[in-house]
């Protein structure tokens, strides 16, 4: 199997920023932003104060089918102008994405705007320096940006999954650019998020969940537990997010609870699984509310059962819908539909 080849593109020391970045982005590599010109002393330094071997296998990426190394990920890493603290982190990220049931393959080559967004969970977000509070959905924290930014370049350069490549999405979306957080778990009611999903509160992990943009969920009035949850579940009923399963969305929604919404949600004596129970069961959009071609559709379907449908979830189960707490001060939480091309959110353990 055939391995990239780095030769005409790592920068030597007399390369400017703008020689490099002409390079990476004349052959699709790189998005529109600056680039740190990715040496091959800076690339080494990297993945040695990482302590990470740089011949080890990590995954083989889609659409490309190329195998990468902690090398490749390390030029990249070095490009998006990240730490040596980030590089263990995209390890674990891009192990995620390549595991069958996120598909990989199917989020690459869209017209949609399915893009993998990255959740750290536990100590390796904080040494790492991955923001959870204010704005940790924006950009203002340098890991944020930059980890976030450094699986987008992966998936562009080593997966052909850019414009020059595979990527046929019909407008995308800005967390195409890169979108990277962690919970606010200090801020948080309950348990970290990643306890939930089966690992050792000590436990540092990451999940890539596919999703096809964010939507603000804004419930100011009351604070009411019962009504934060019924605005947060009509945020959820997006018609436009219909996939190929009878699912609004691709069966892997993630709700971000700023710390606000979820204090007030568990003074109602909810924890996090009562939550998935409530907006699984209020998220529910009946099936004559579409248009009606597109309820010919669903009804149509692939399986015996789809001429009975008579309405759409946003996840087959409760336990599917994942909540992250995150955010700073403000009644204002965030709802990312998972692709409806059909995902699963992948959980890796550092």
């Amino acid at each position: 199997m055939d391995r990239w080849d780095w030769t005409p593109f790592l920068a030597t020391d007399d390369d400017t920023p703008e020689q490099a970045h002409r390079r990476w982005y004349s052959s699709g590599l790189i998005d529109g932003l600056p680039i740190i010109p990715p040496t091959l002393s800076r690339v080494r330094r990297l993945y040695r104060e990482a302590g990470l071997d740089s011949a080890t296998f990590v995954a083989v990426l889609e659409p490309s089918r190329l195998p990468v190394s902690v090398f490749d990920l390390a030029v990249c890493t070095v490009a998006s102008g990240c730490s040596s603290h980030h590089l263990a982190l995209l390890v674990g990220a891009v192990r995620a994405v390549c595991e069958p049931e996120f598909n990989l393959l199917g989020i690459q080559t869209t017209t949609g705007t399915a893009t993998p967004i990255m959740l750290v969970h536990g100590p390796a977000a904080q040494a790492a320096g991955v923001s959870g509070g204010e704005d940790c959905l924006g950009g203002s924290s340098r890991a944020n940006a930059a980890l976030g930014r450094a699986l987008r370049v992966v998936l562009r350069a080593l997966g052909g999954g850019g414009p020059s490549g595979m990527d046929r999405a019909t407008m995308g979306q800005p967390a195409k650019l890169g979108l990277c957080f962690a919970e606010n778990y200090l801020a948080s009611p309950w348990s970290p998020m990643h306890v939930a999903l089966g690992l050792p509160a000590a436990a540092s992990a990451v999940t890539v969940i596919g999703v096809s943009g964010s939507v603000e969920v804004v419930h100011p009035e009351d604070g009411e537990p019962q009504e934060i949850l019924t605005t947060l579940a009509g945020s959820m009923m997006i018609q436009g997010t219909t996939g190929s399963h009878a699912l609004l969305g691709g069966g892997s929604p993630l709700v971000v609870l700023s710390p606000e919404h979820a204090h007030r949600l568990d003074t109602d004596g909810l924890d996090r699984a009562g939550v998935q129970r409530e907006l699984w069961r209020r998220a529910v959009l009946p099936v004559e509310a579409l248009a009606p071609s597109v309820a010919a559709r669903i009804r149509r379907g692939t399986s015996s059962e789809a001429a009975s449908i008579n309405h759409l979830r946003v996840a087959e189960r409760h336990t599917d819908i994942l909540i992250a707490v995150a955010g700073g001060v403000g009644v204002k939480s965030t709802y990312f539909p998972s692709w409806g091309g059909g995902t699963r959110a992948i959980t890796v353990r550092l």
